[in-house]
């Protein structure tokens, strides 16, 4: 009898041993970028992002994104109705567009939604294995600000969302202290006076020059009428001859 309840439990411990394997079906590669910040002056001034559905996504990695990026401590993520609204207006689904597409557009799509760059997200799968690409764009010139990739695989068809999360933090880990830690560089503004004297064209000088108007430094000084006064001392009395 105790020896049945020995084998119950055996098989029991067996059971949960192969139930706690299976779990382990997700495995992920370091990320491989060593230097990844690409323009690091322009990541320190990004105080929102937008982070659109990824490509190649089955699996909900736009969702564990939006999580990971929300934990950045200077930095906003753009509300995501405002985002599906842009997206809808533009009439293109990001999902399904190409990699060499994506970057143009995210950088469109993150200048209609009034965000400093927006992350984009794609993977690419070859056979059973997977790579997960990152790239913080900016909305302003779309150019790649930030870089990160790294490889991962997994069985069957689920992946837990803290295995994403996981991932995701160790790809970003690089970025998200950089993200606002400067403020935008506000444009000087030209003074009033000297903008009016660009706009407005100095009549004076655009009139001509009549031929009688000639500076009074050019003028001839006229001879005057009156006639000159004696200024000579008069004579001592001891001068004048006797008569």
């Amino acid at each position: 009898m105790i020896r049945n309840h020995i084998i119950i439990i055996a098989a029991l411990l067996l059971l949960l041993a192969g139930c706690a394997s299976i779990g382990q079906k997700f495995s992920a590669g370091e990320p491989k970028n060593r230097l990844p910040l690409l323009a690091k002056d322009r990541a320190e001034e990004v105080q929102n992002i937008a982070v659109p559905p990824f490509s190649g996504d089955s699996h909900a990695w736009h969702e564990a994104a939006l999580e990971v990026m929300a934990q950045s401590p200077k930095s906003a993520l753009i509300p995501q109705k405002k985002l599906d609204s842009a997206i809808k207006a533009a009439k293109k689904e990001p999902a399904h567009l190409l990699p060499e597409e994506r970057i143009e557009y995210t950088g469109r799509l993150g200048r209609s939604v009034q965000a400093d760059a927006v992350l984009n997200g794609m993977i690419l799968s070859r056979d059973d294995r997977y790579e997960l690409i990152l790239q913080l764009v900016a909305s302003r010139d779309s150019r790649v600000l930030w870089f990160q990739a790294a490889d991962f695989s997994f069985q069957g068809d689920q992946i837990t969302k803290n295995d994403q999360k996981e991932l995701l933090s160790r790809m970003l880990s690089s970025l998200m202290p950089v993200l606002g830690k400067k403020d935008r560089p506000v444009p000087q503004a030209q003074p009033k006076q000297e903008l009016q004297q660009k706009t407005e064209p100095d009549q004076r000088s655009e009139q001509p020059q009549k031929p009688d108007q000639m500076p009074r430094s050019e003028k001839k000084a006229k001879p005057s009428k009156k006639p000159e006064k004696d200024v000579r001392p008069p004579q001592a009395a001891e001068d004048v001859s006797p008569m």
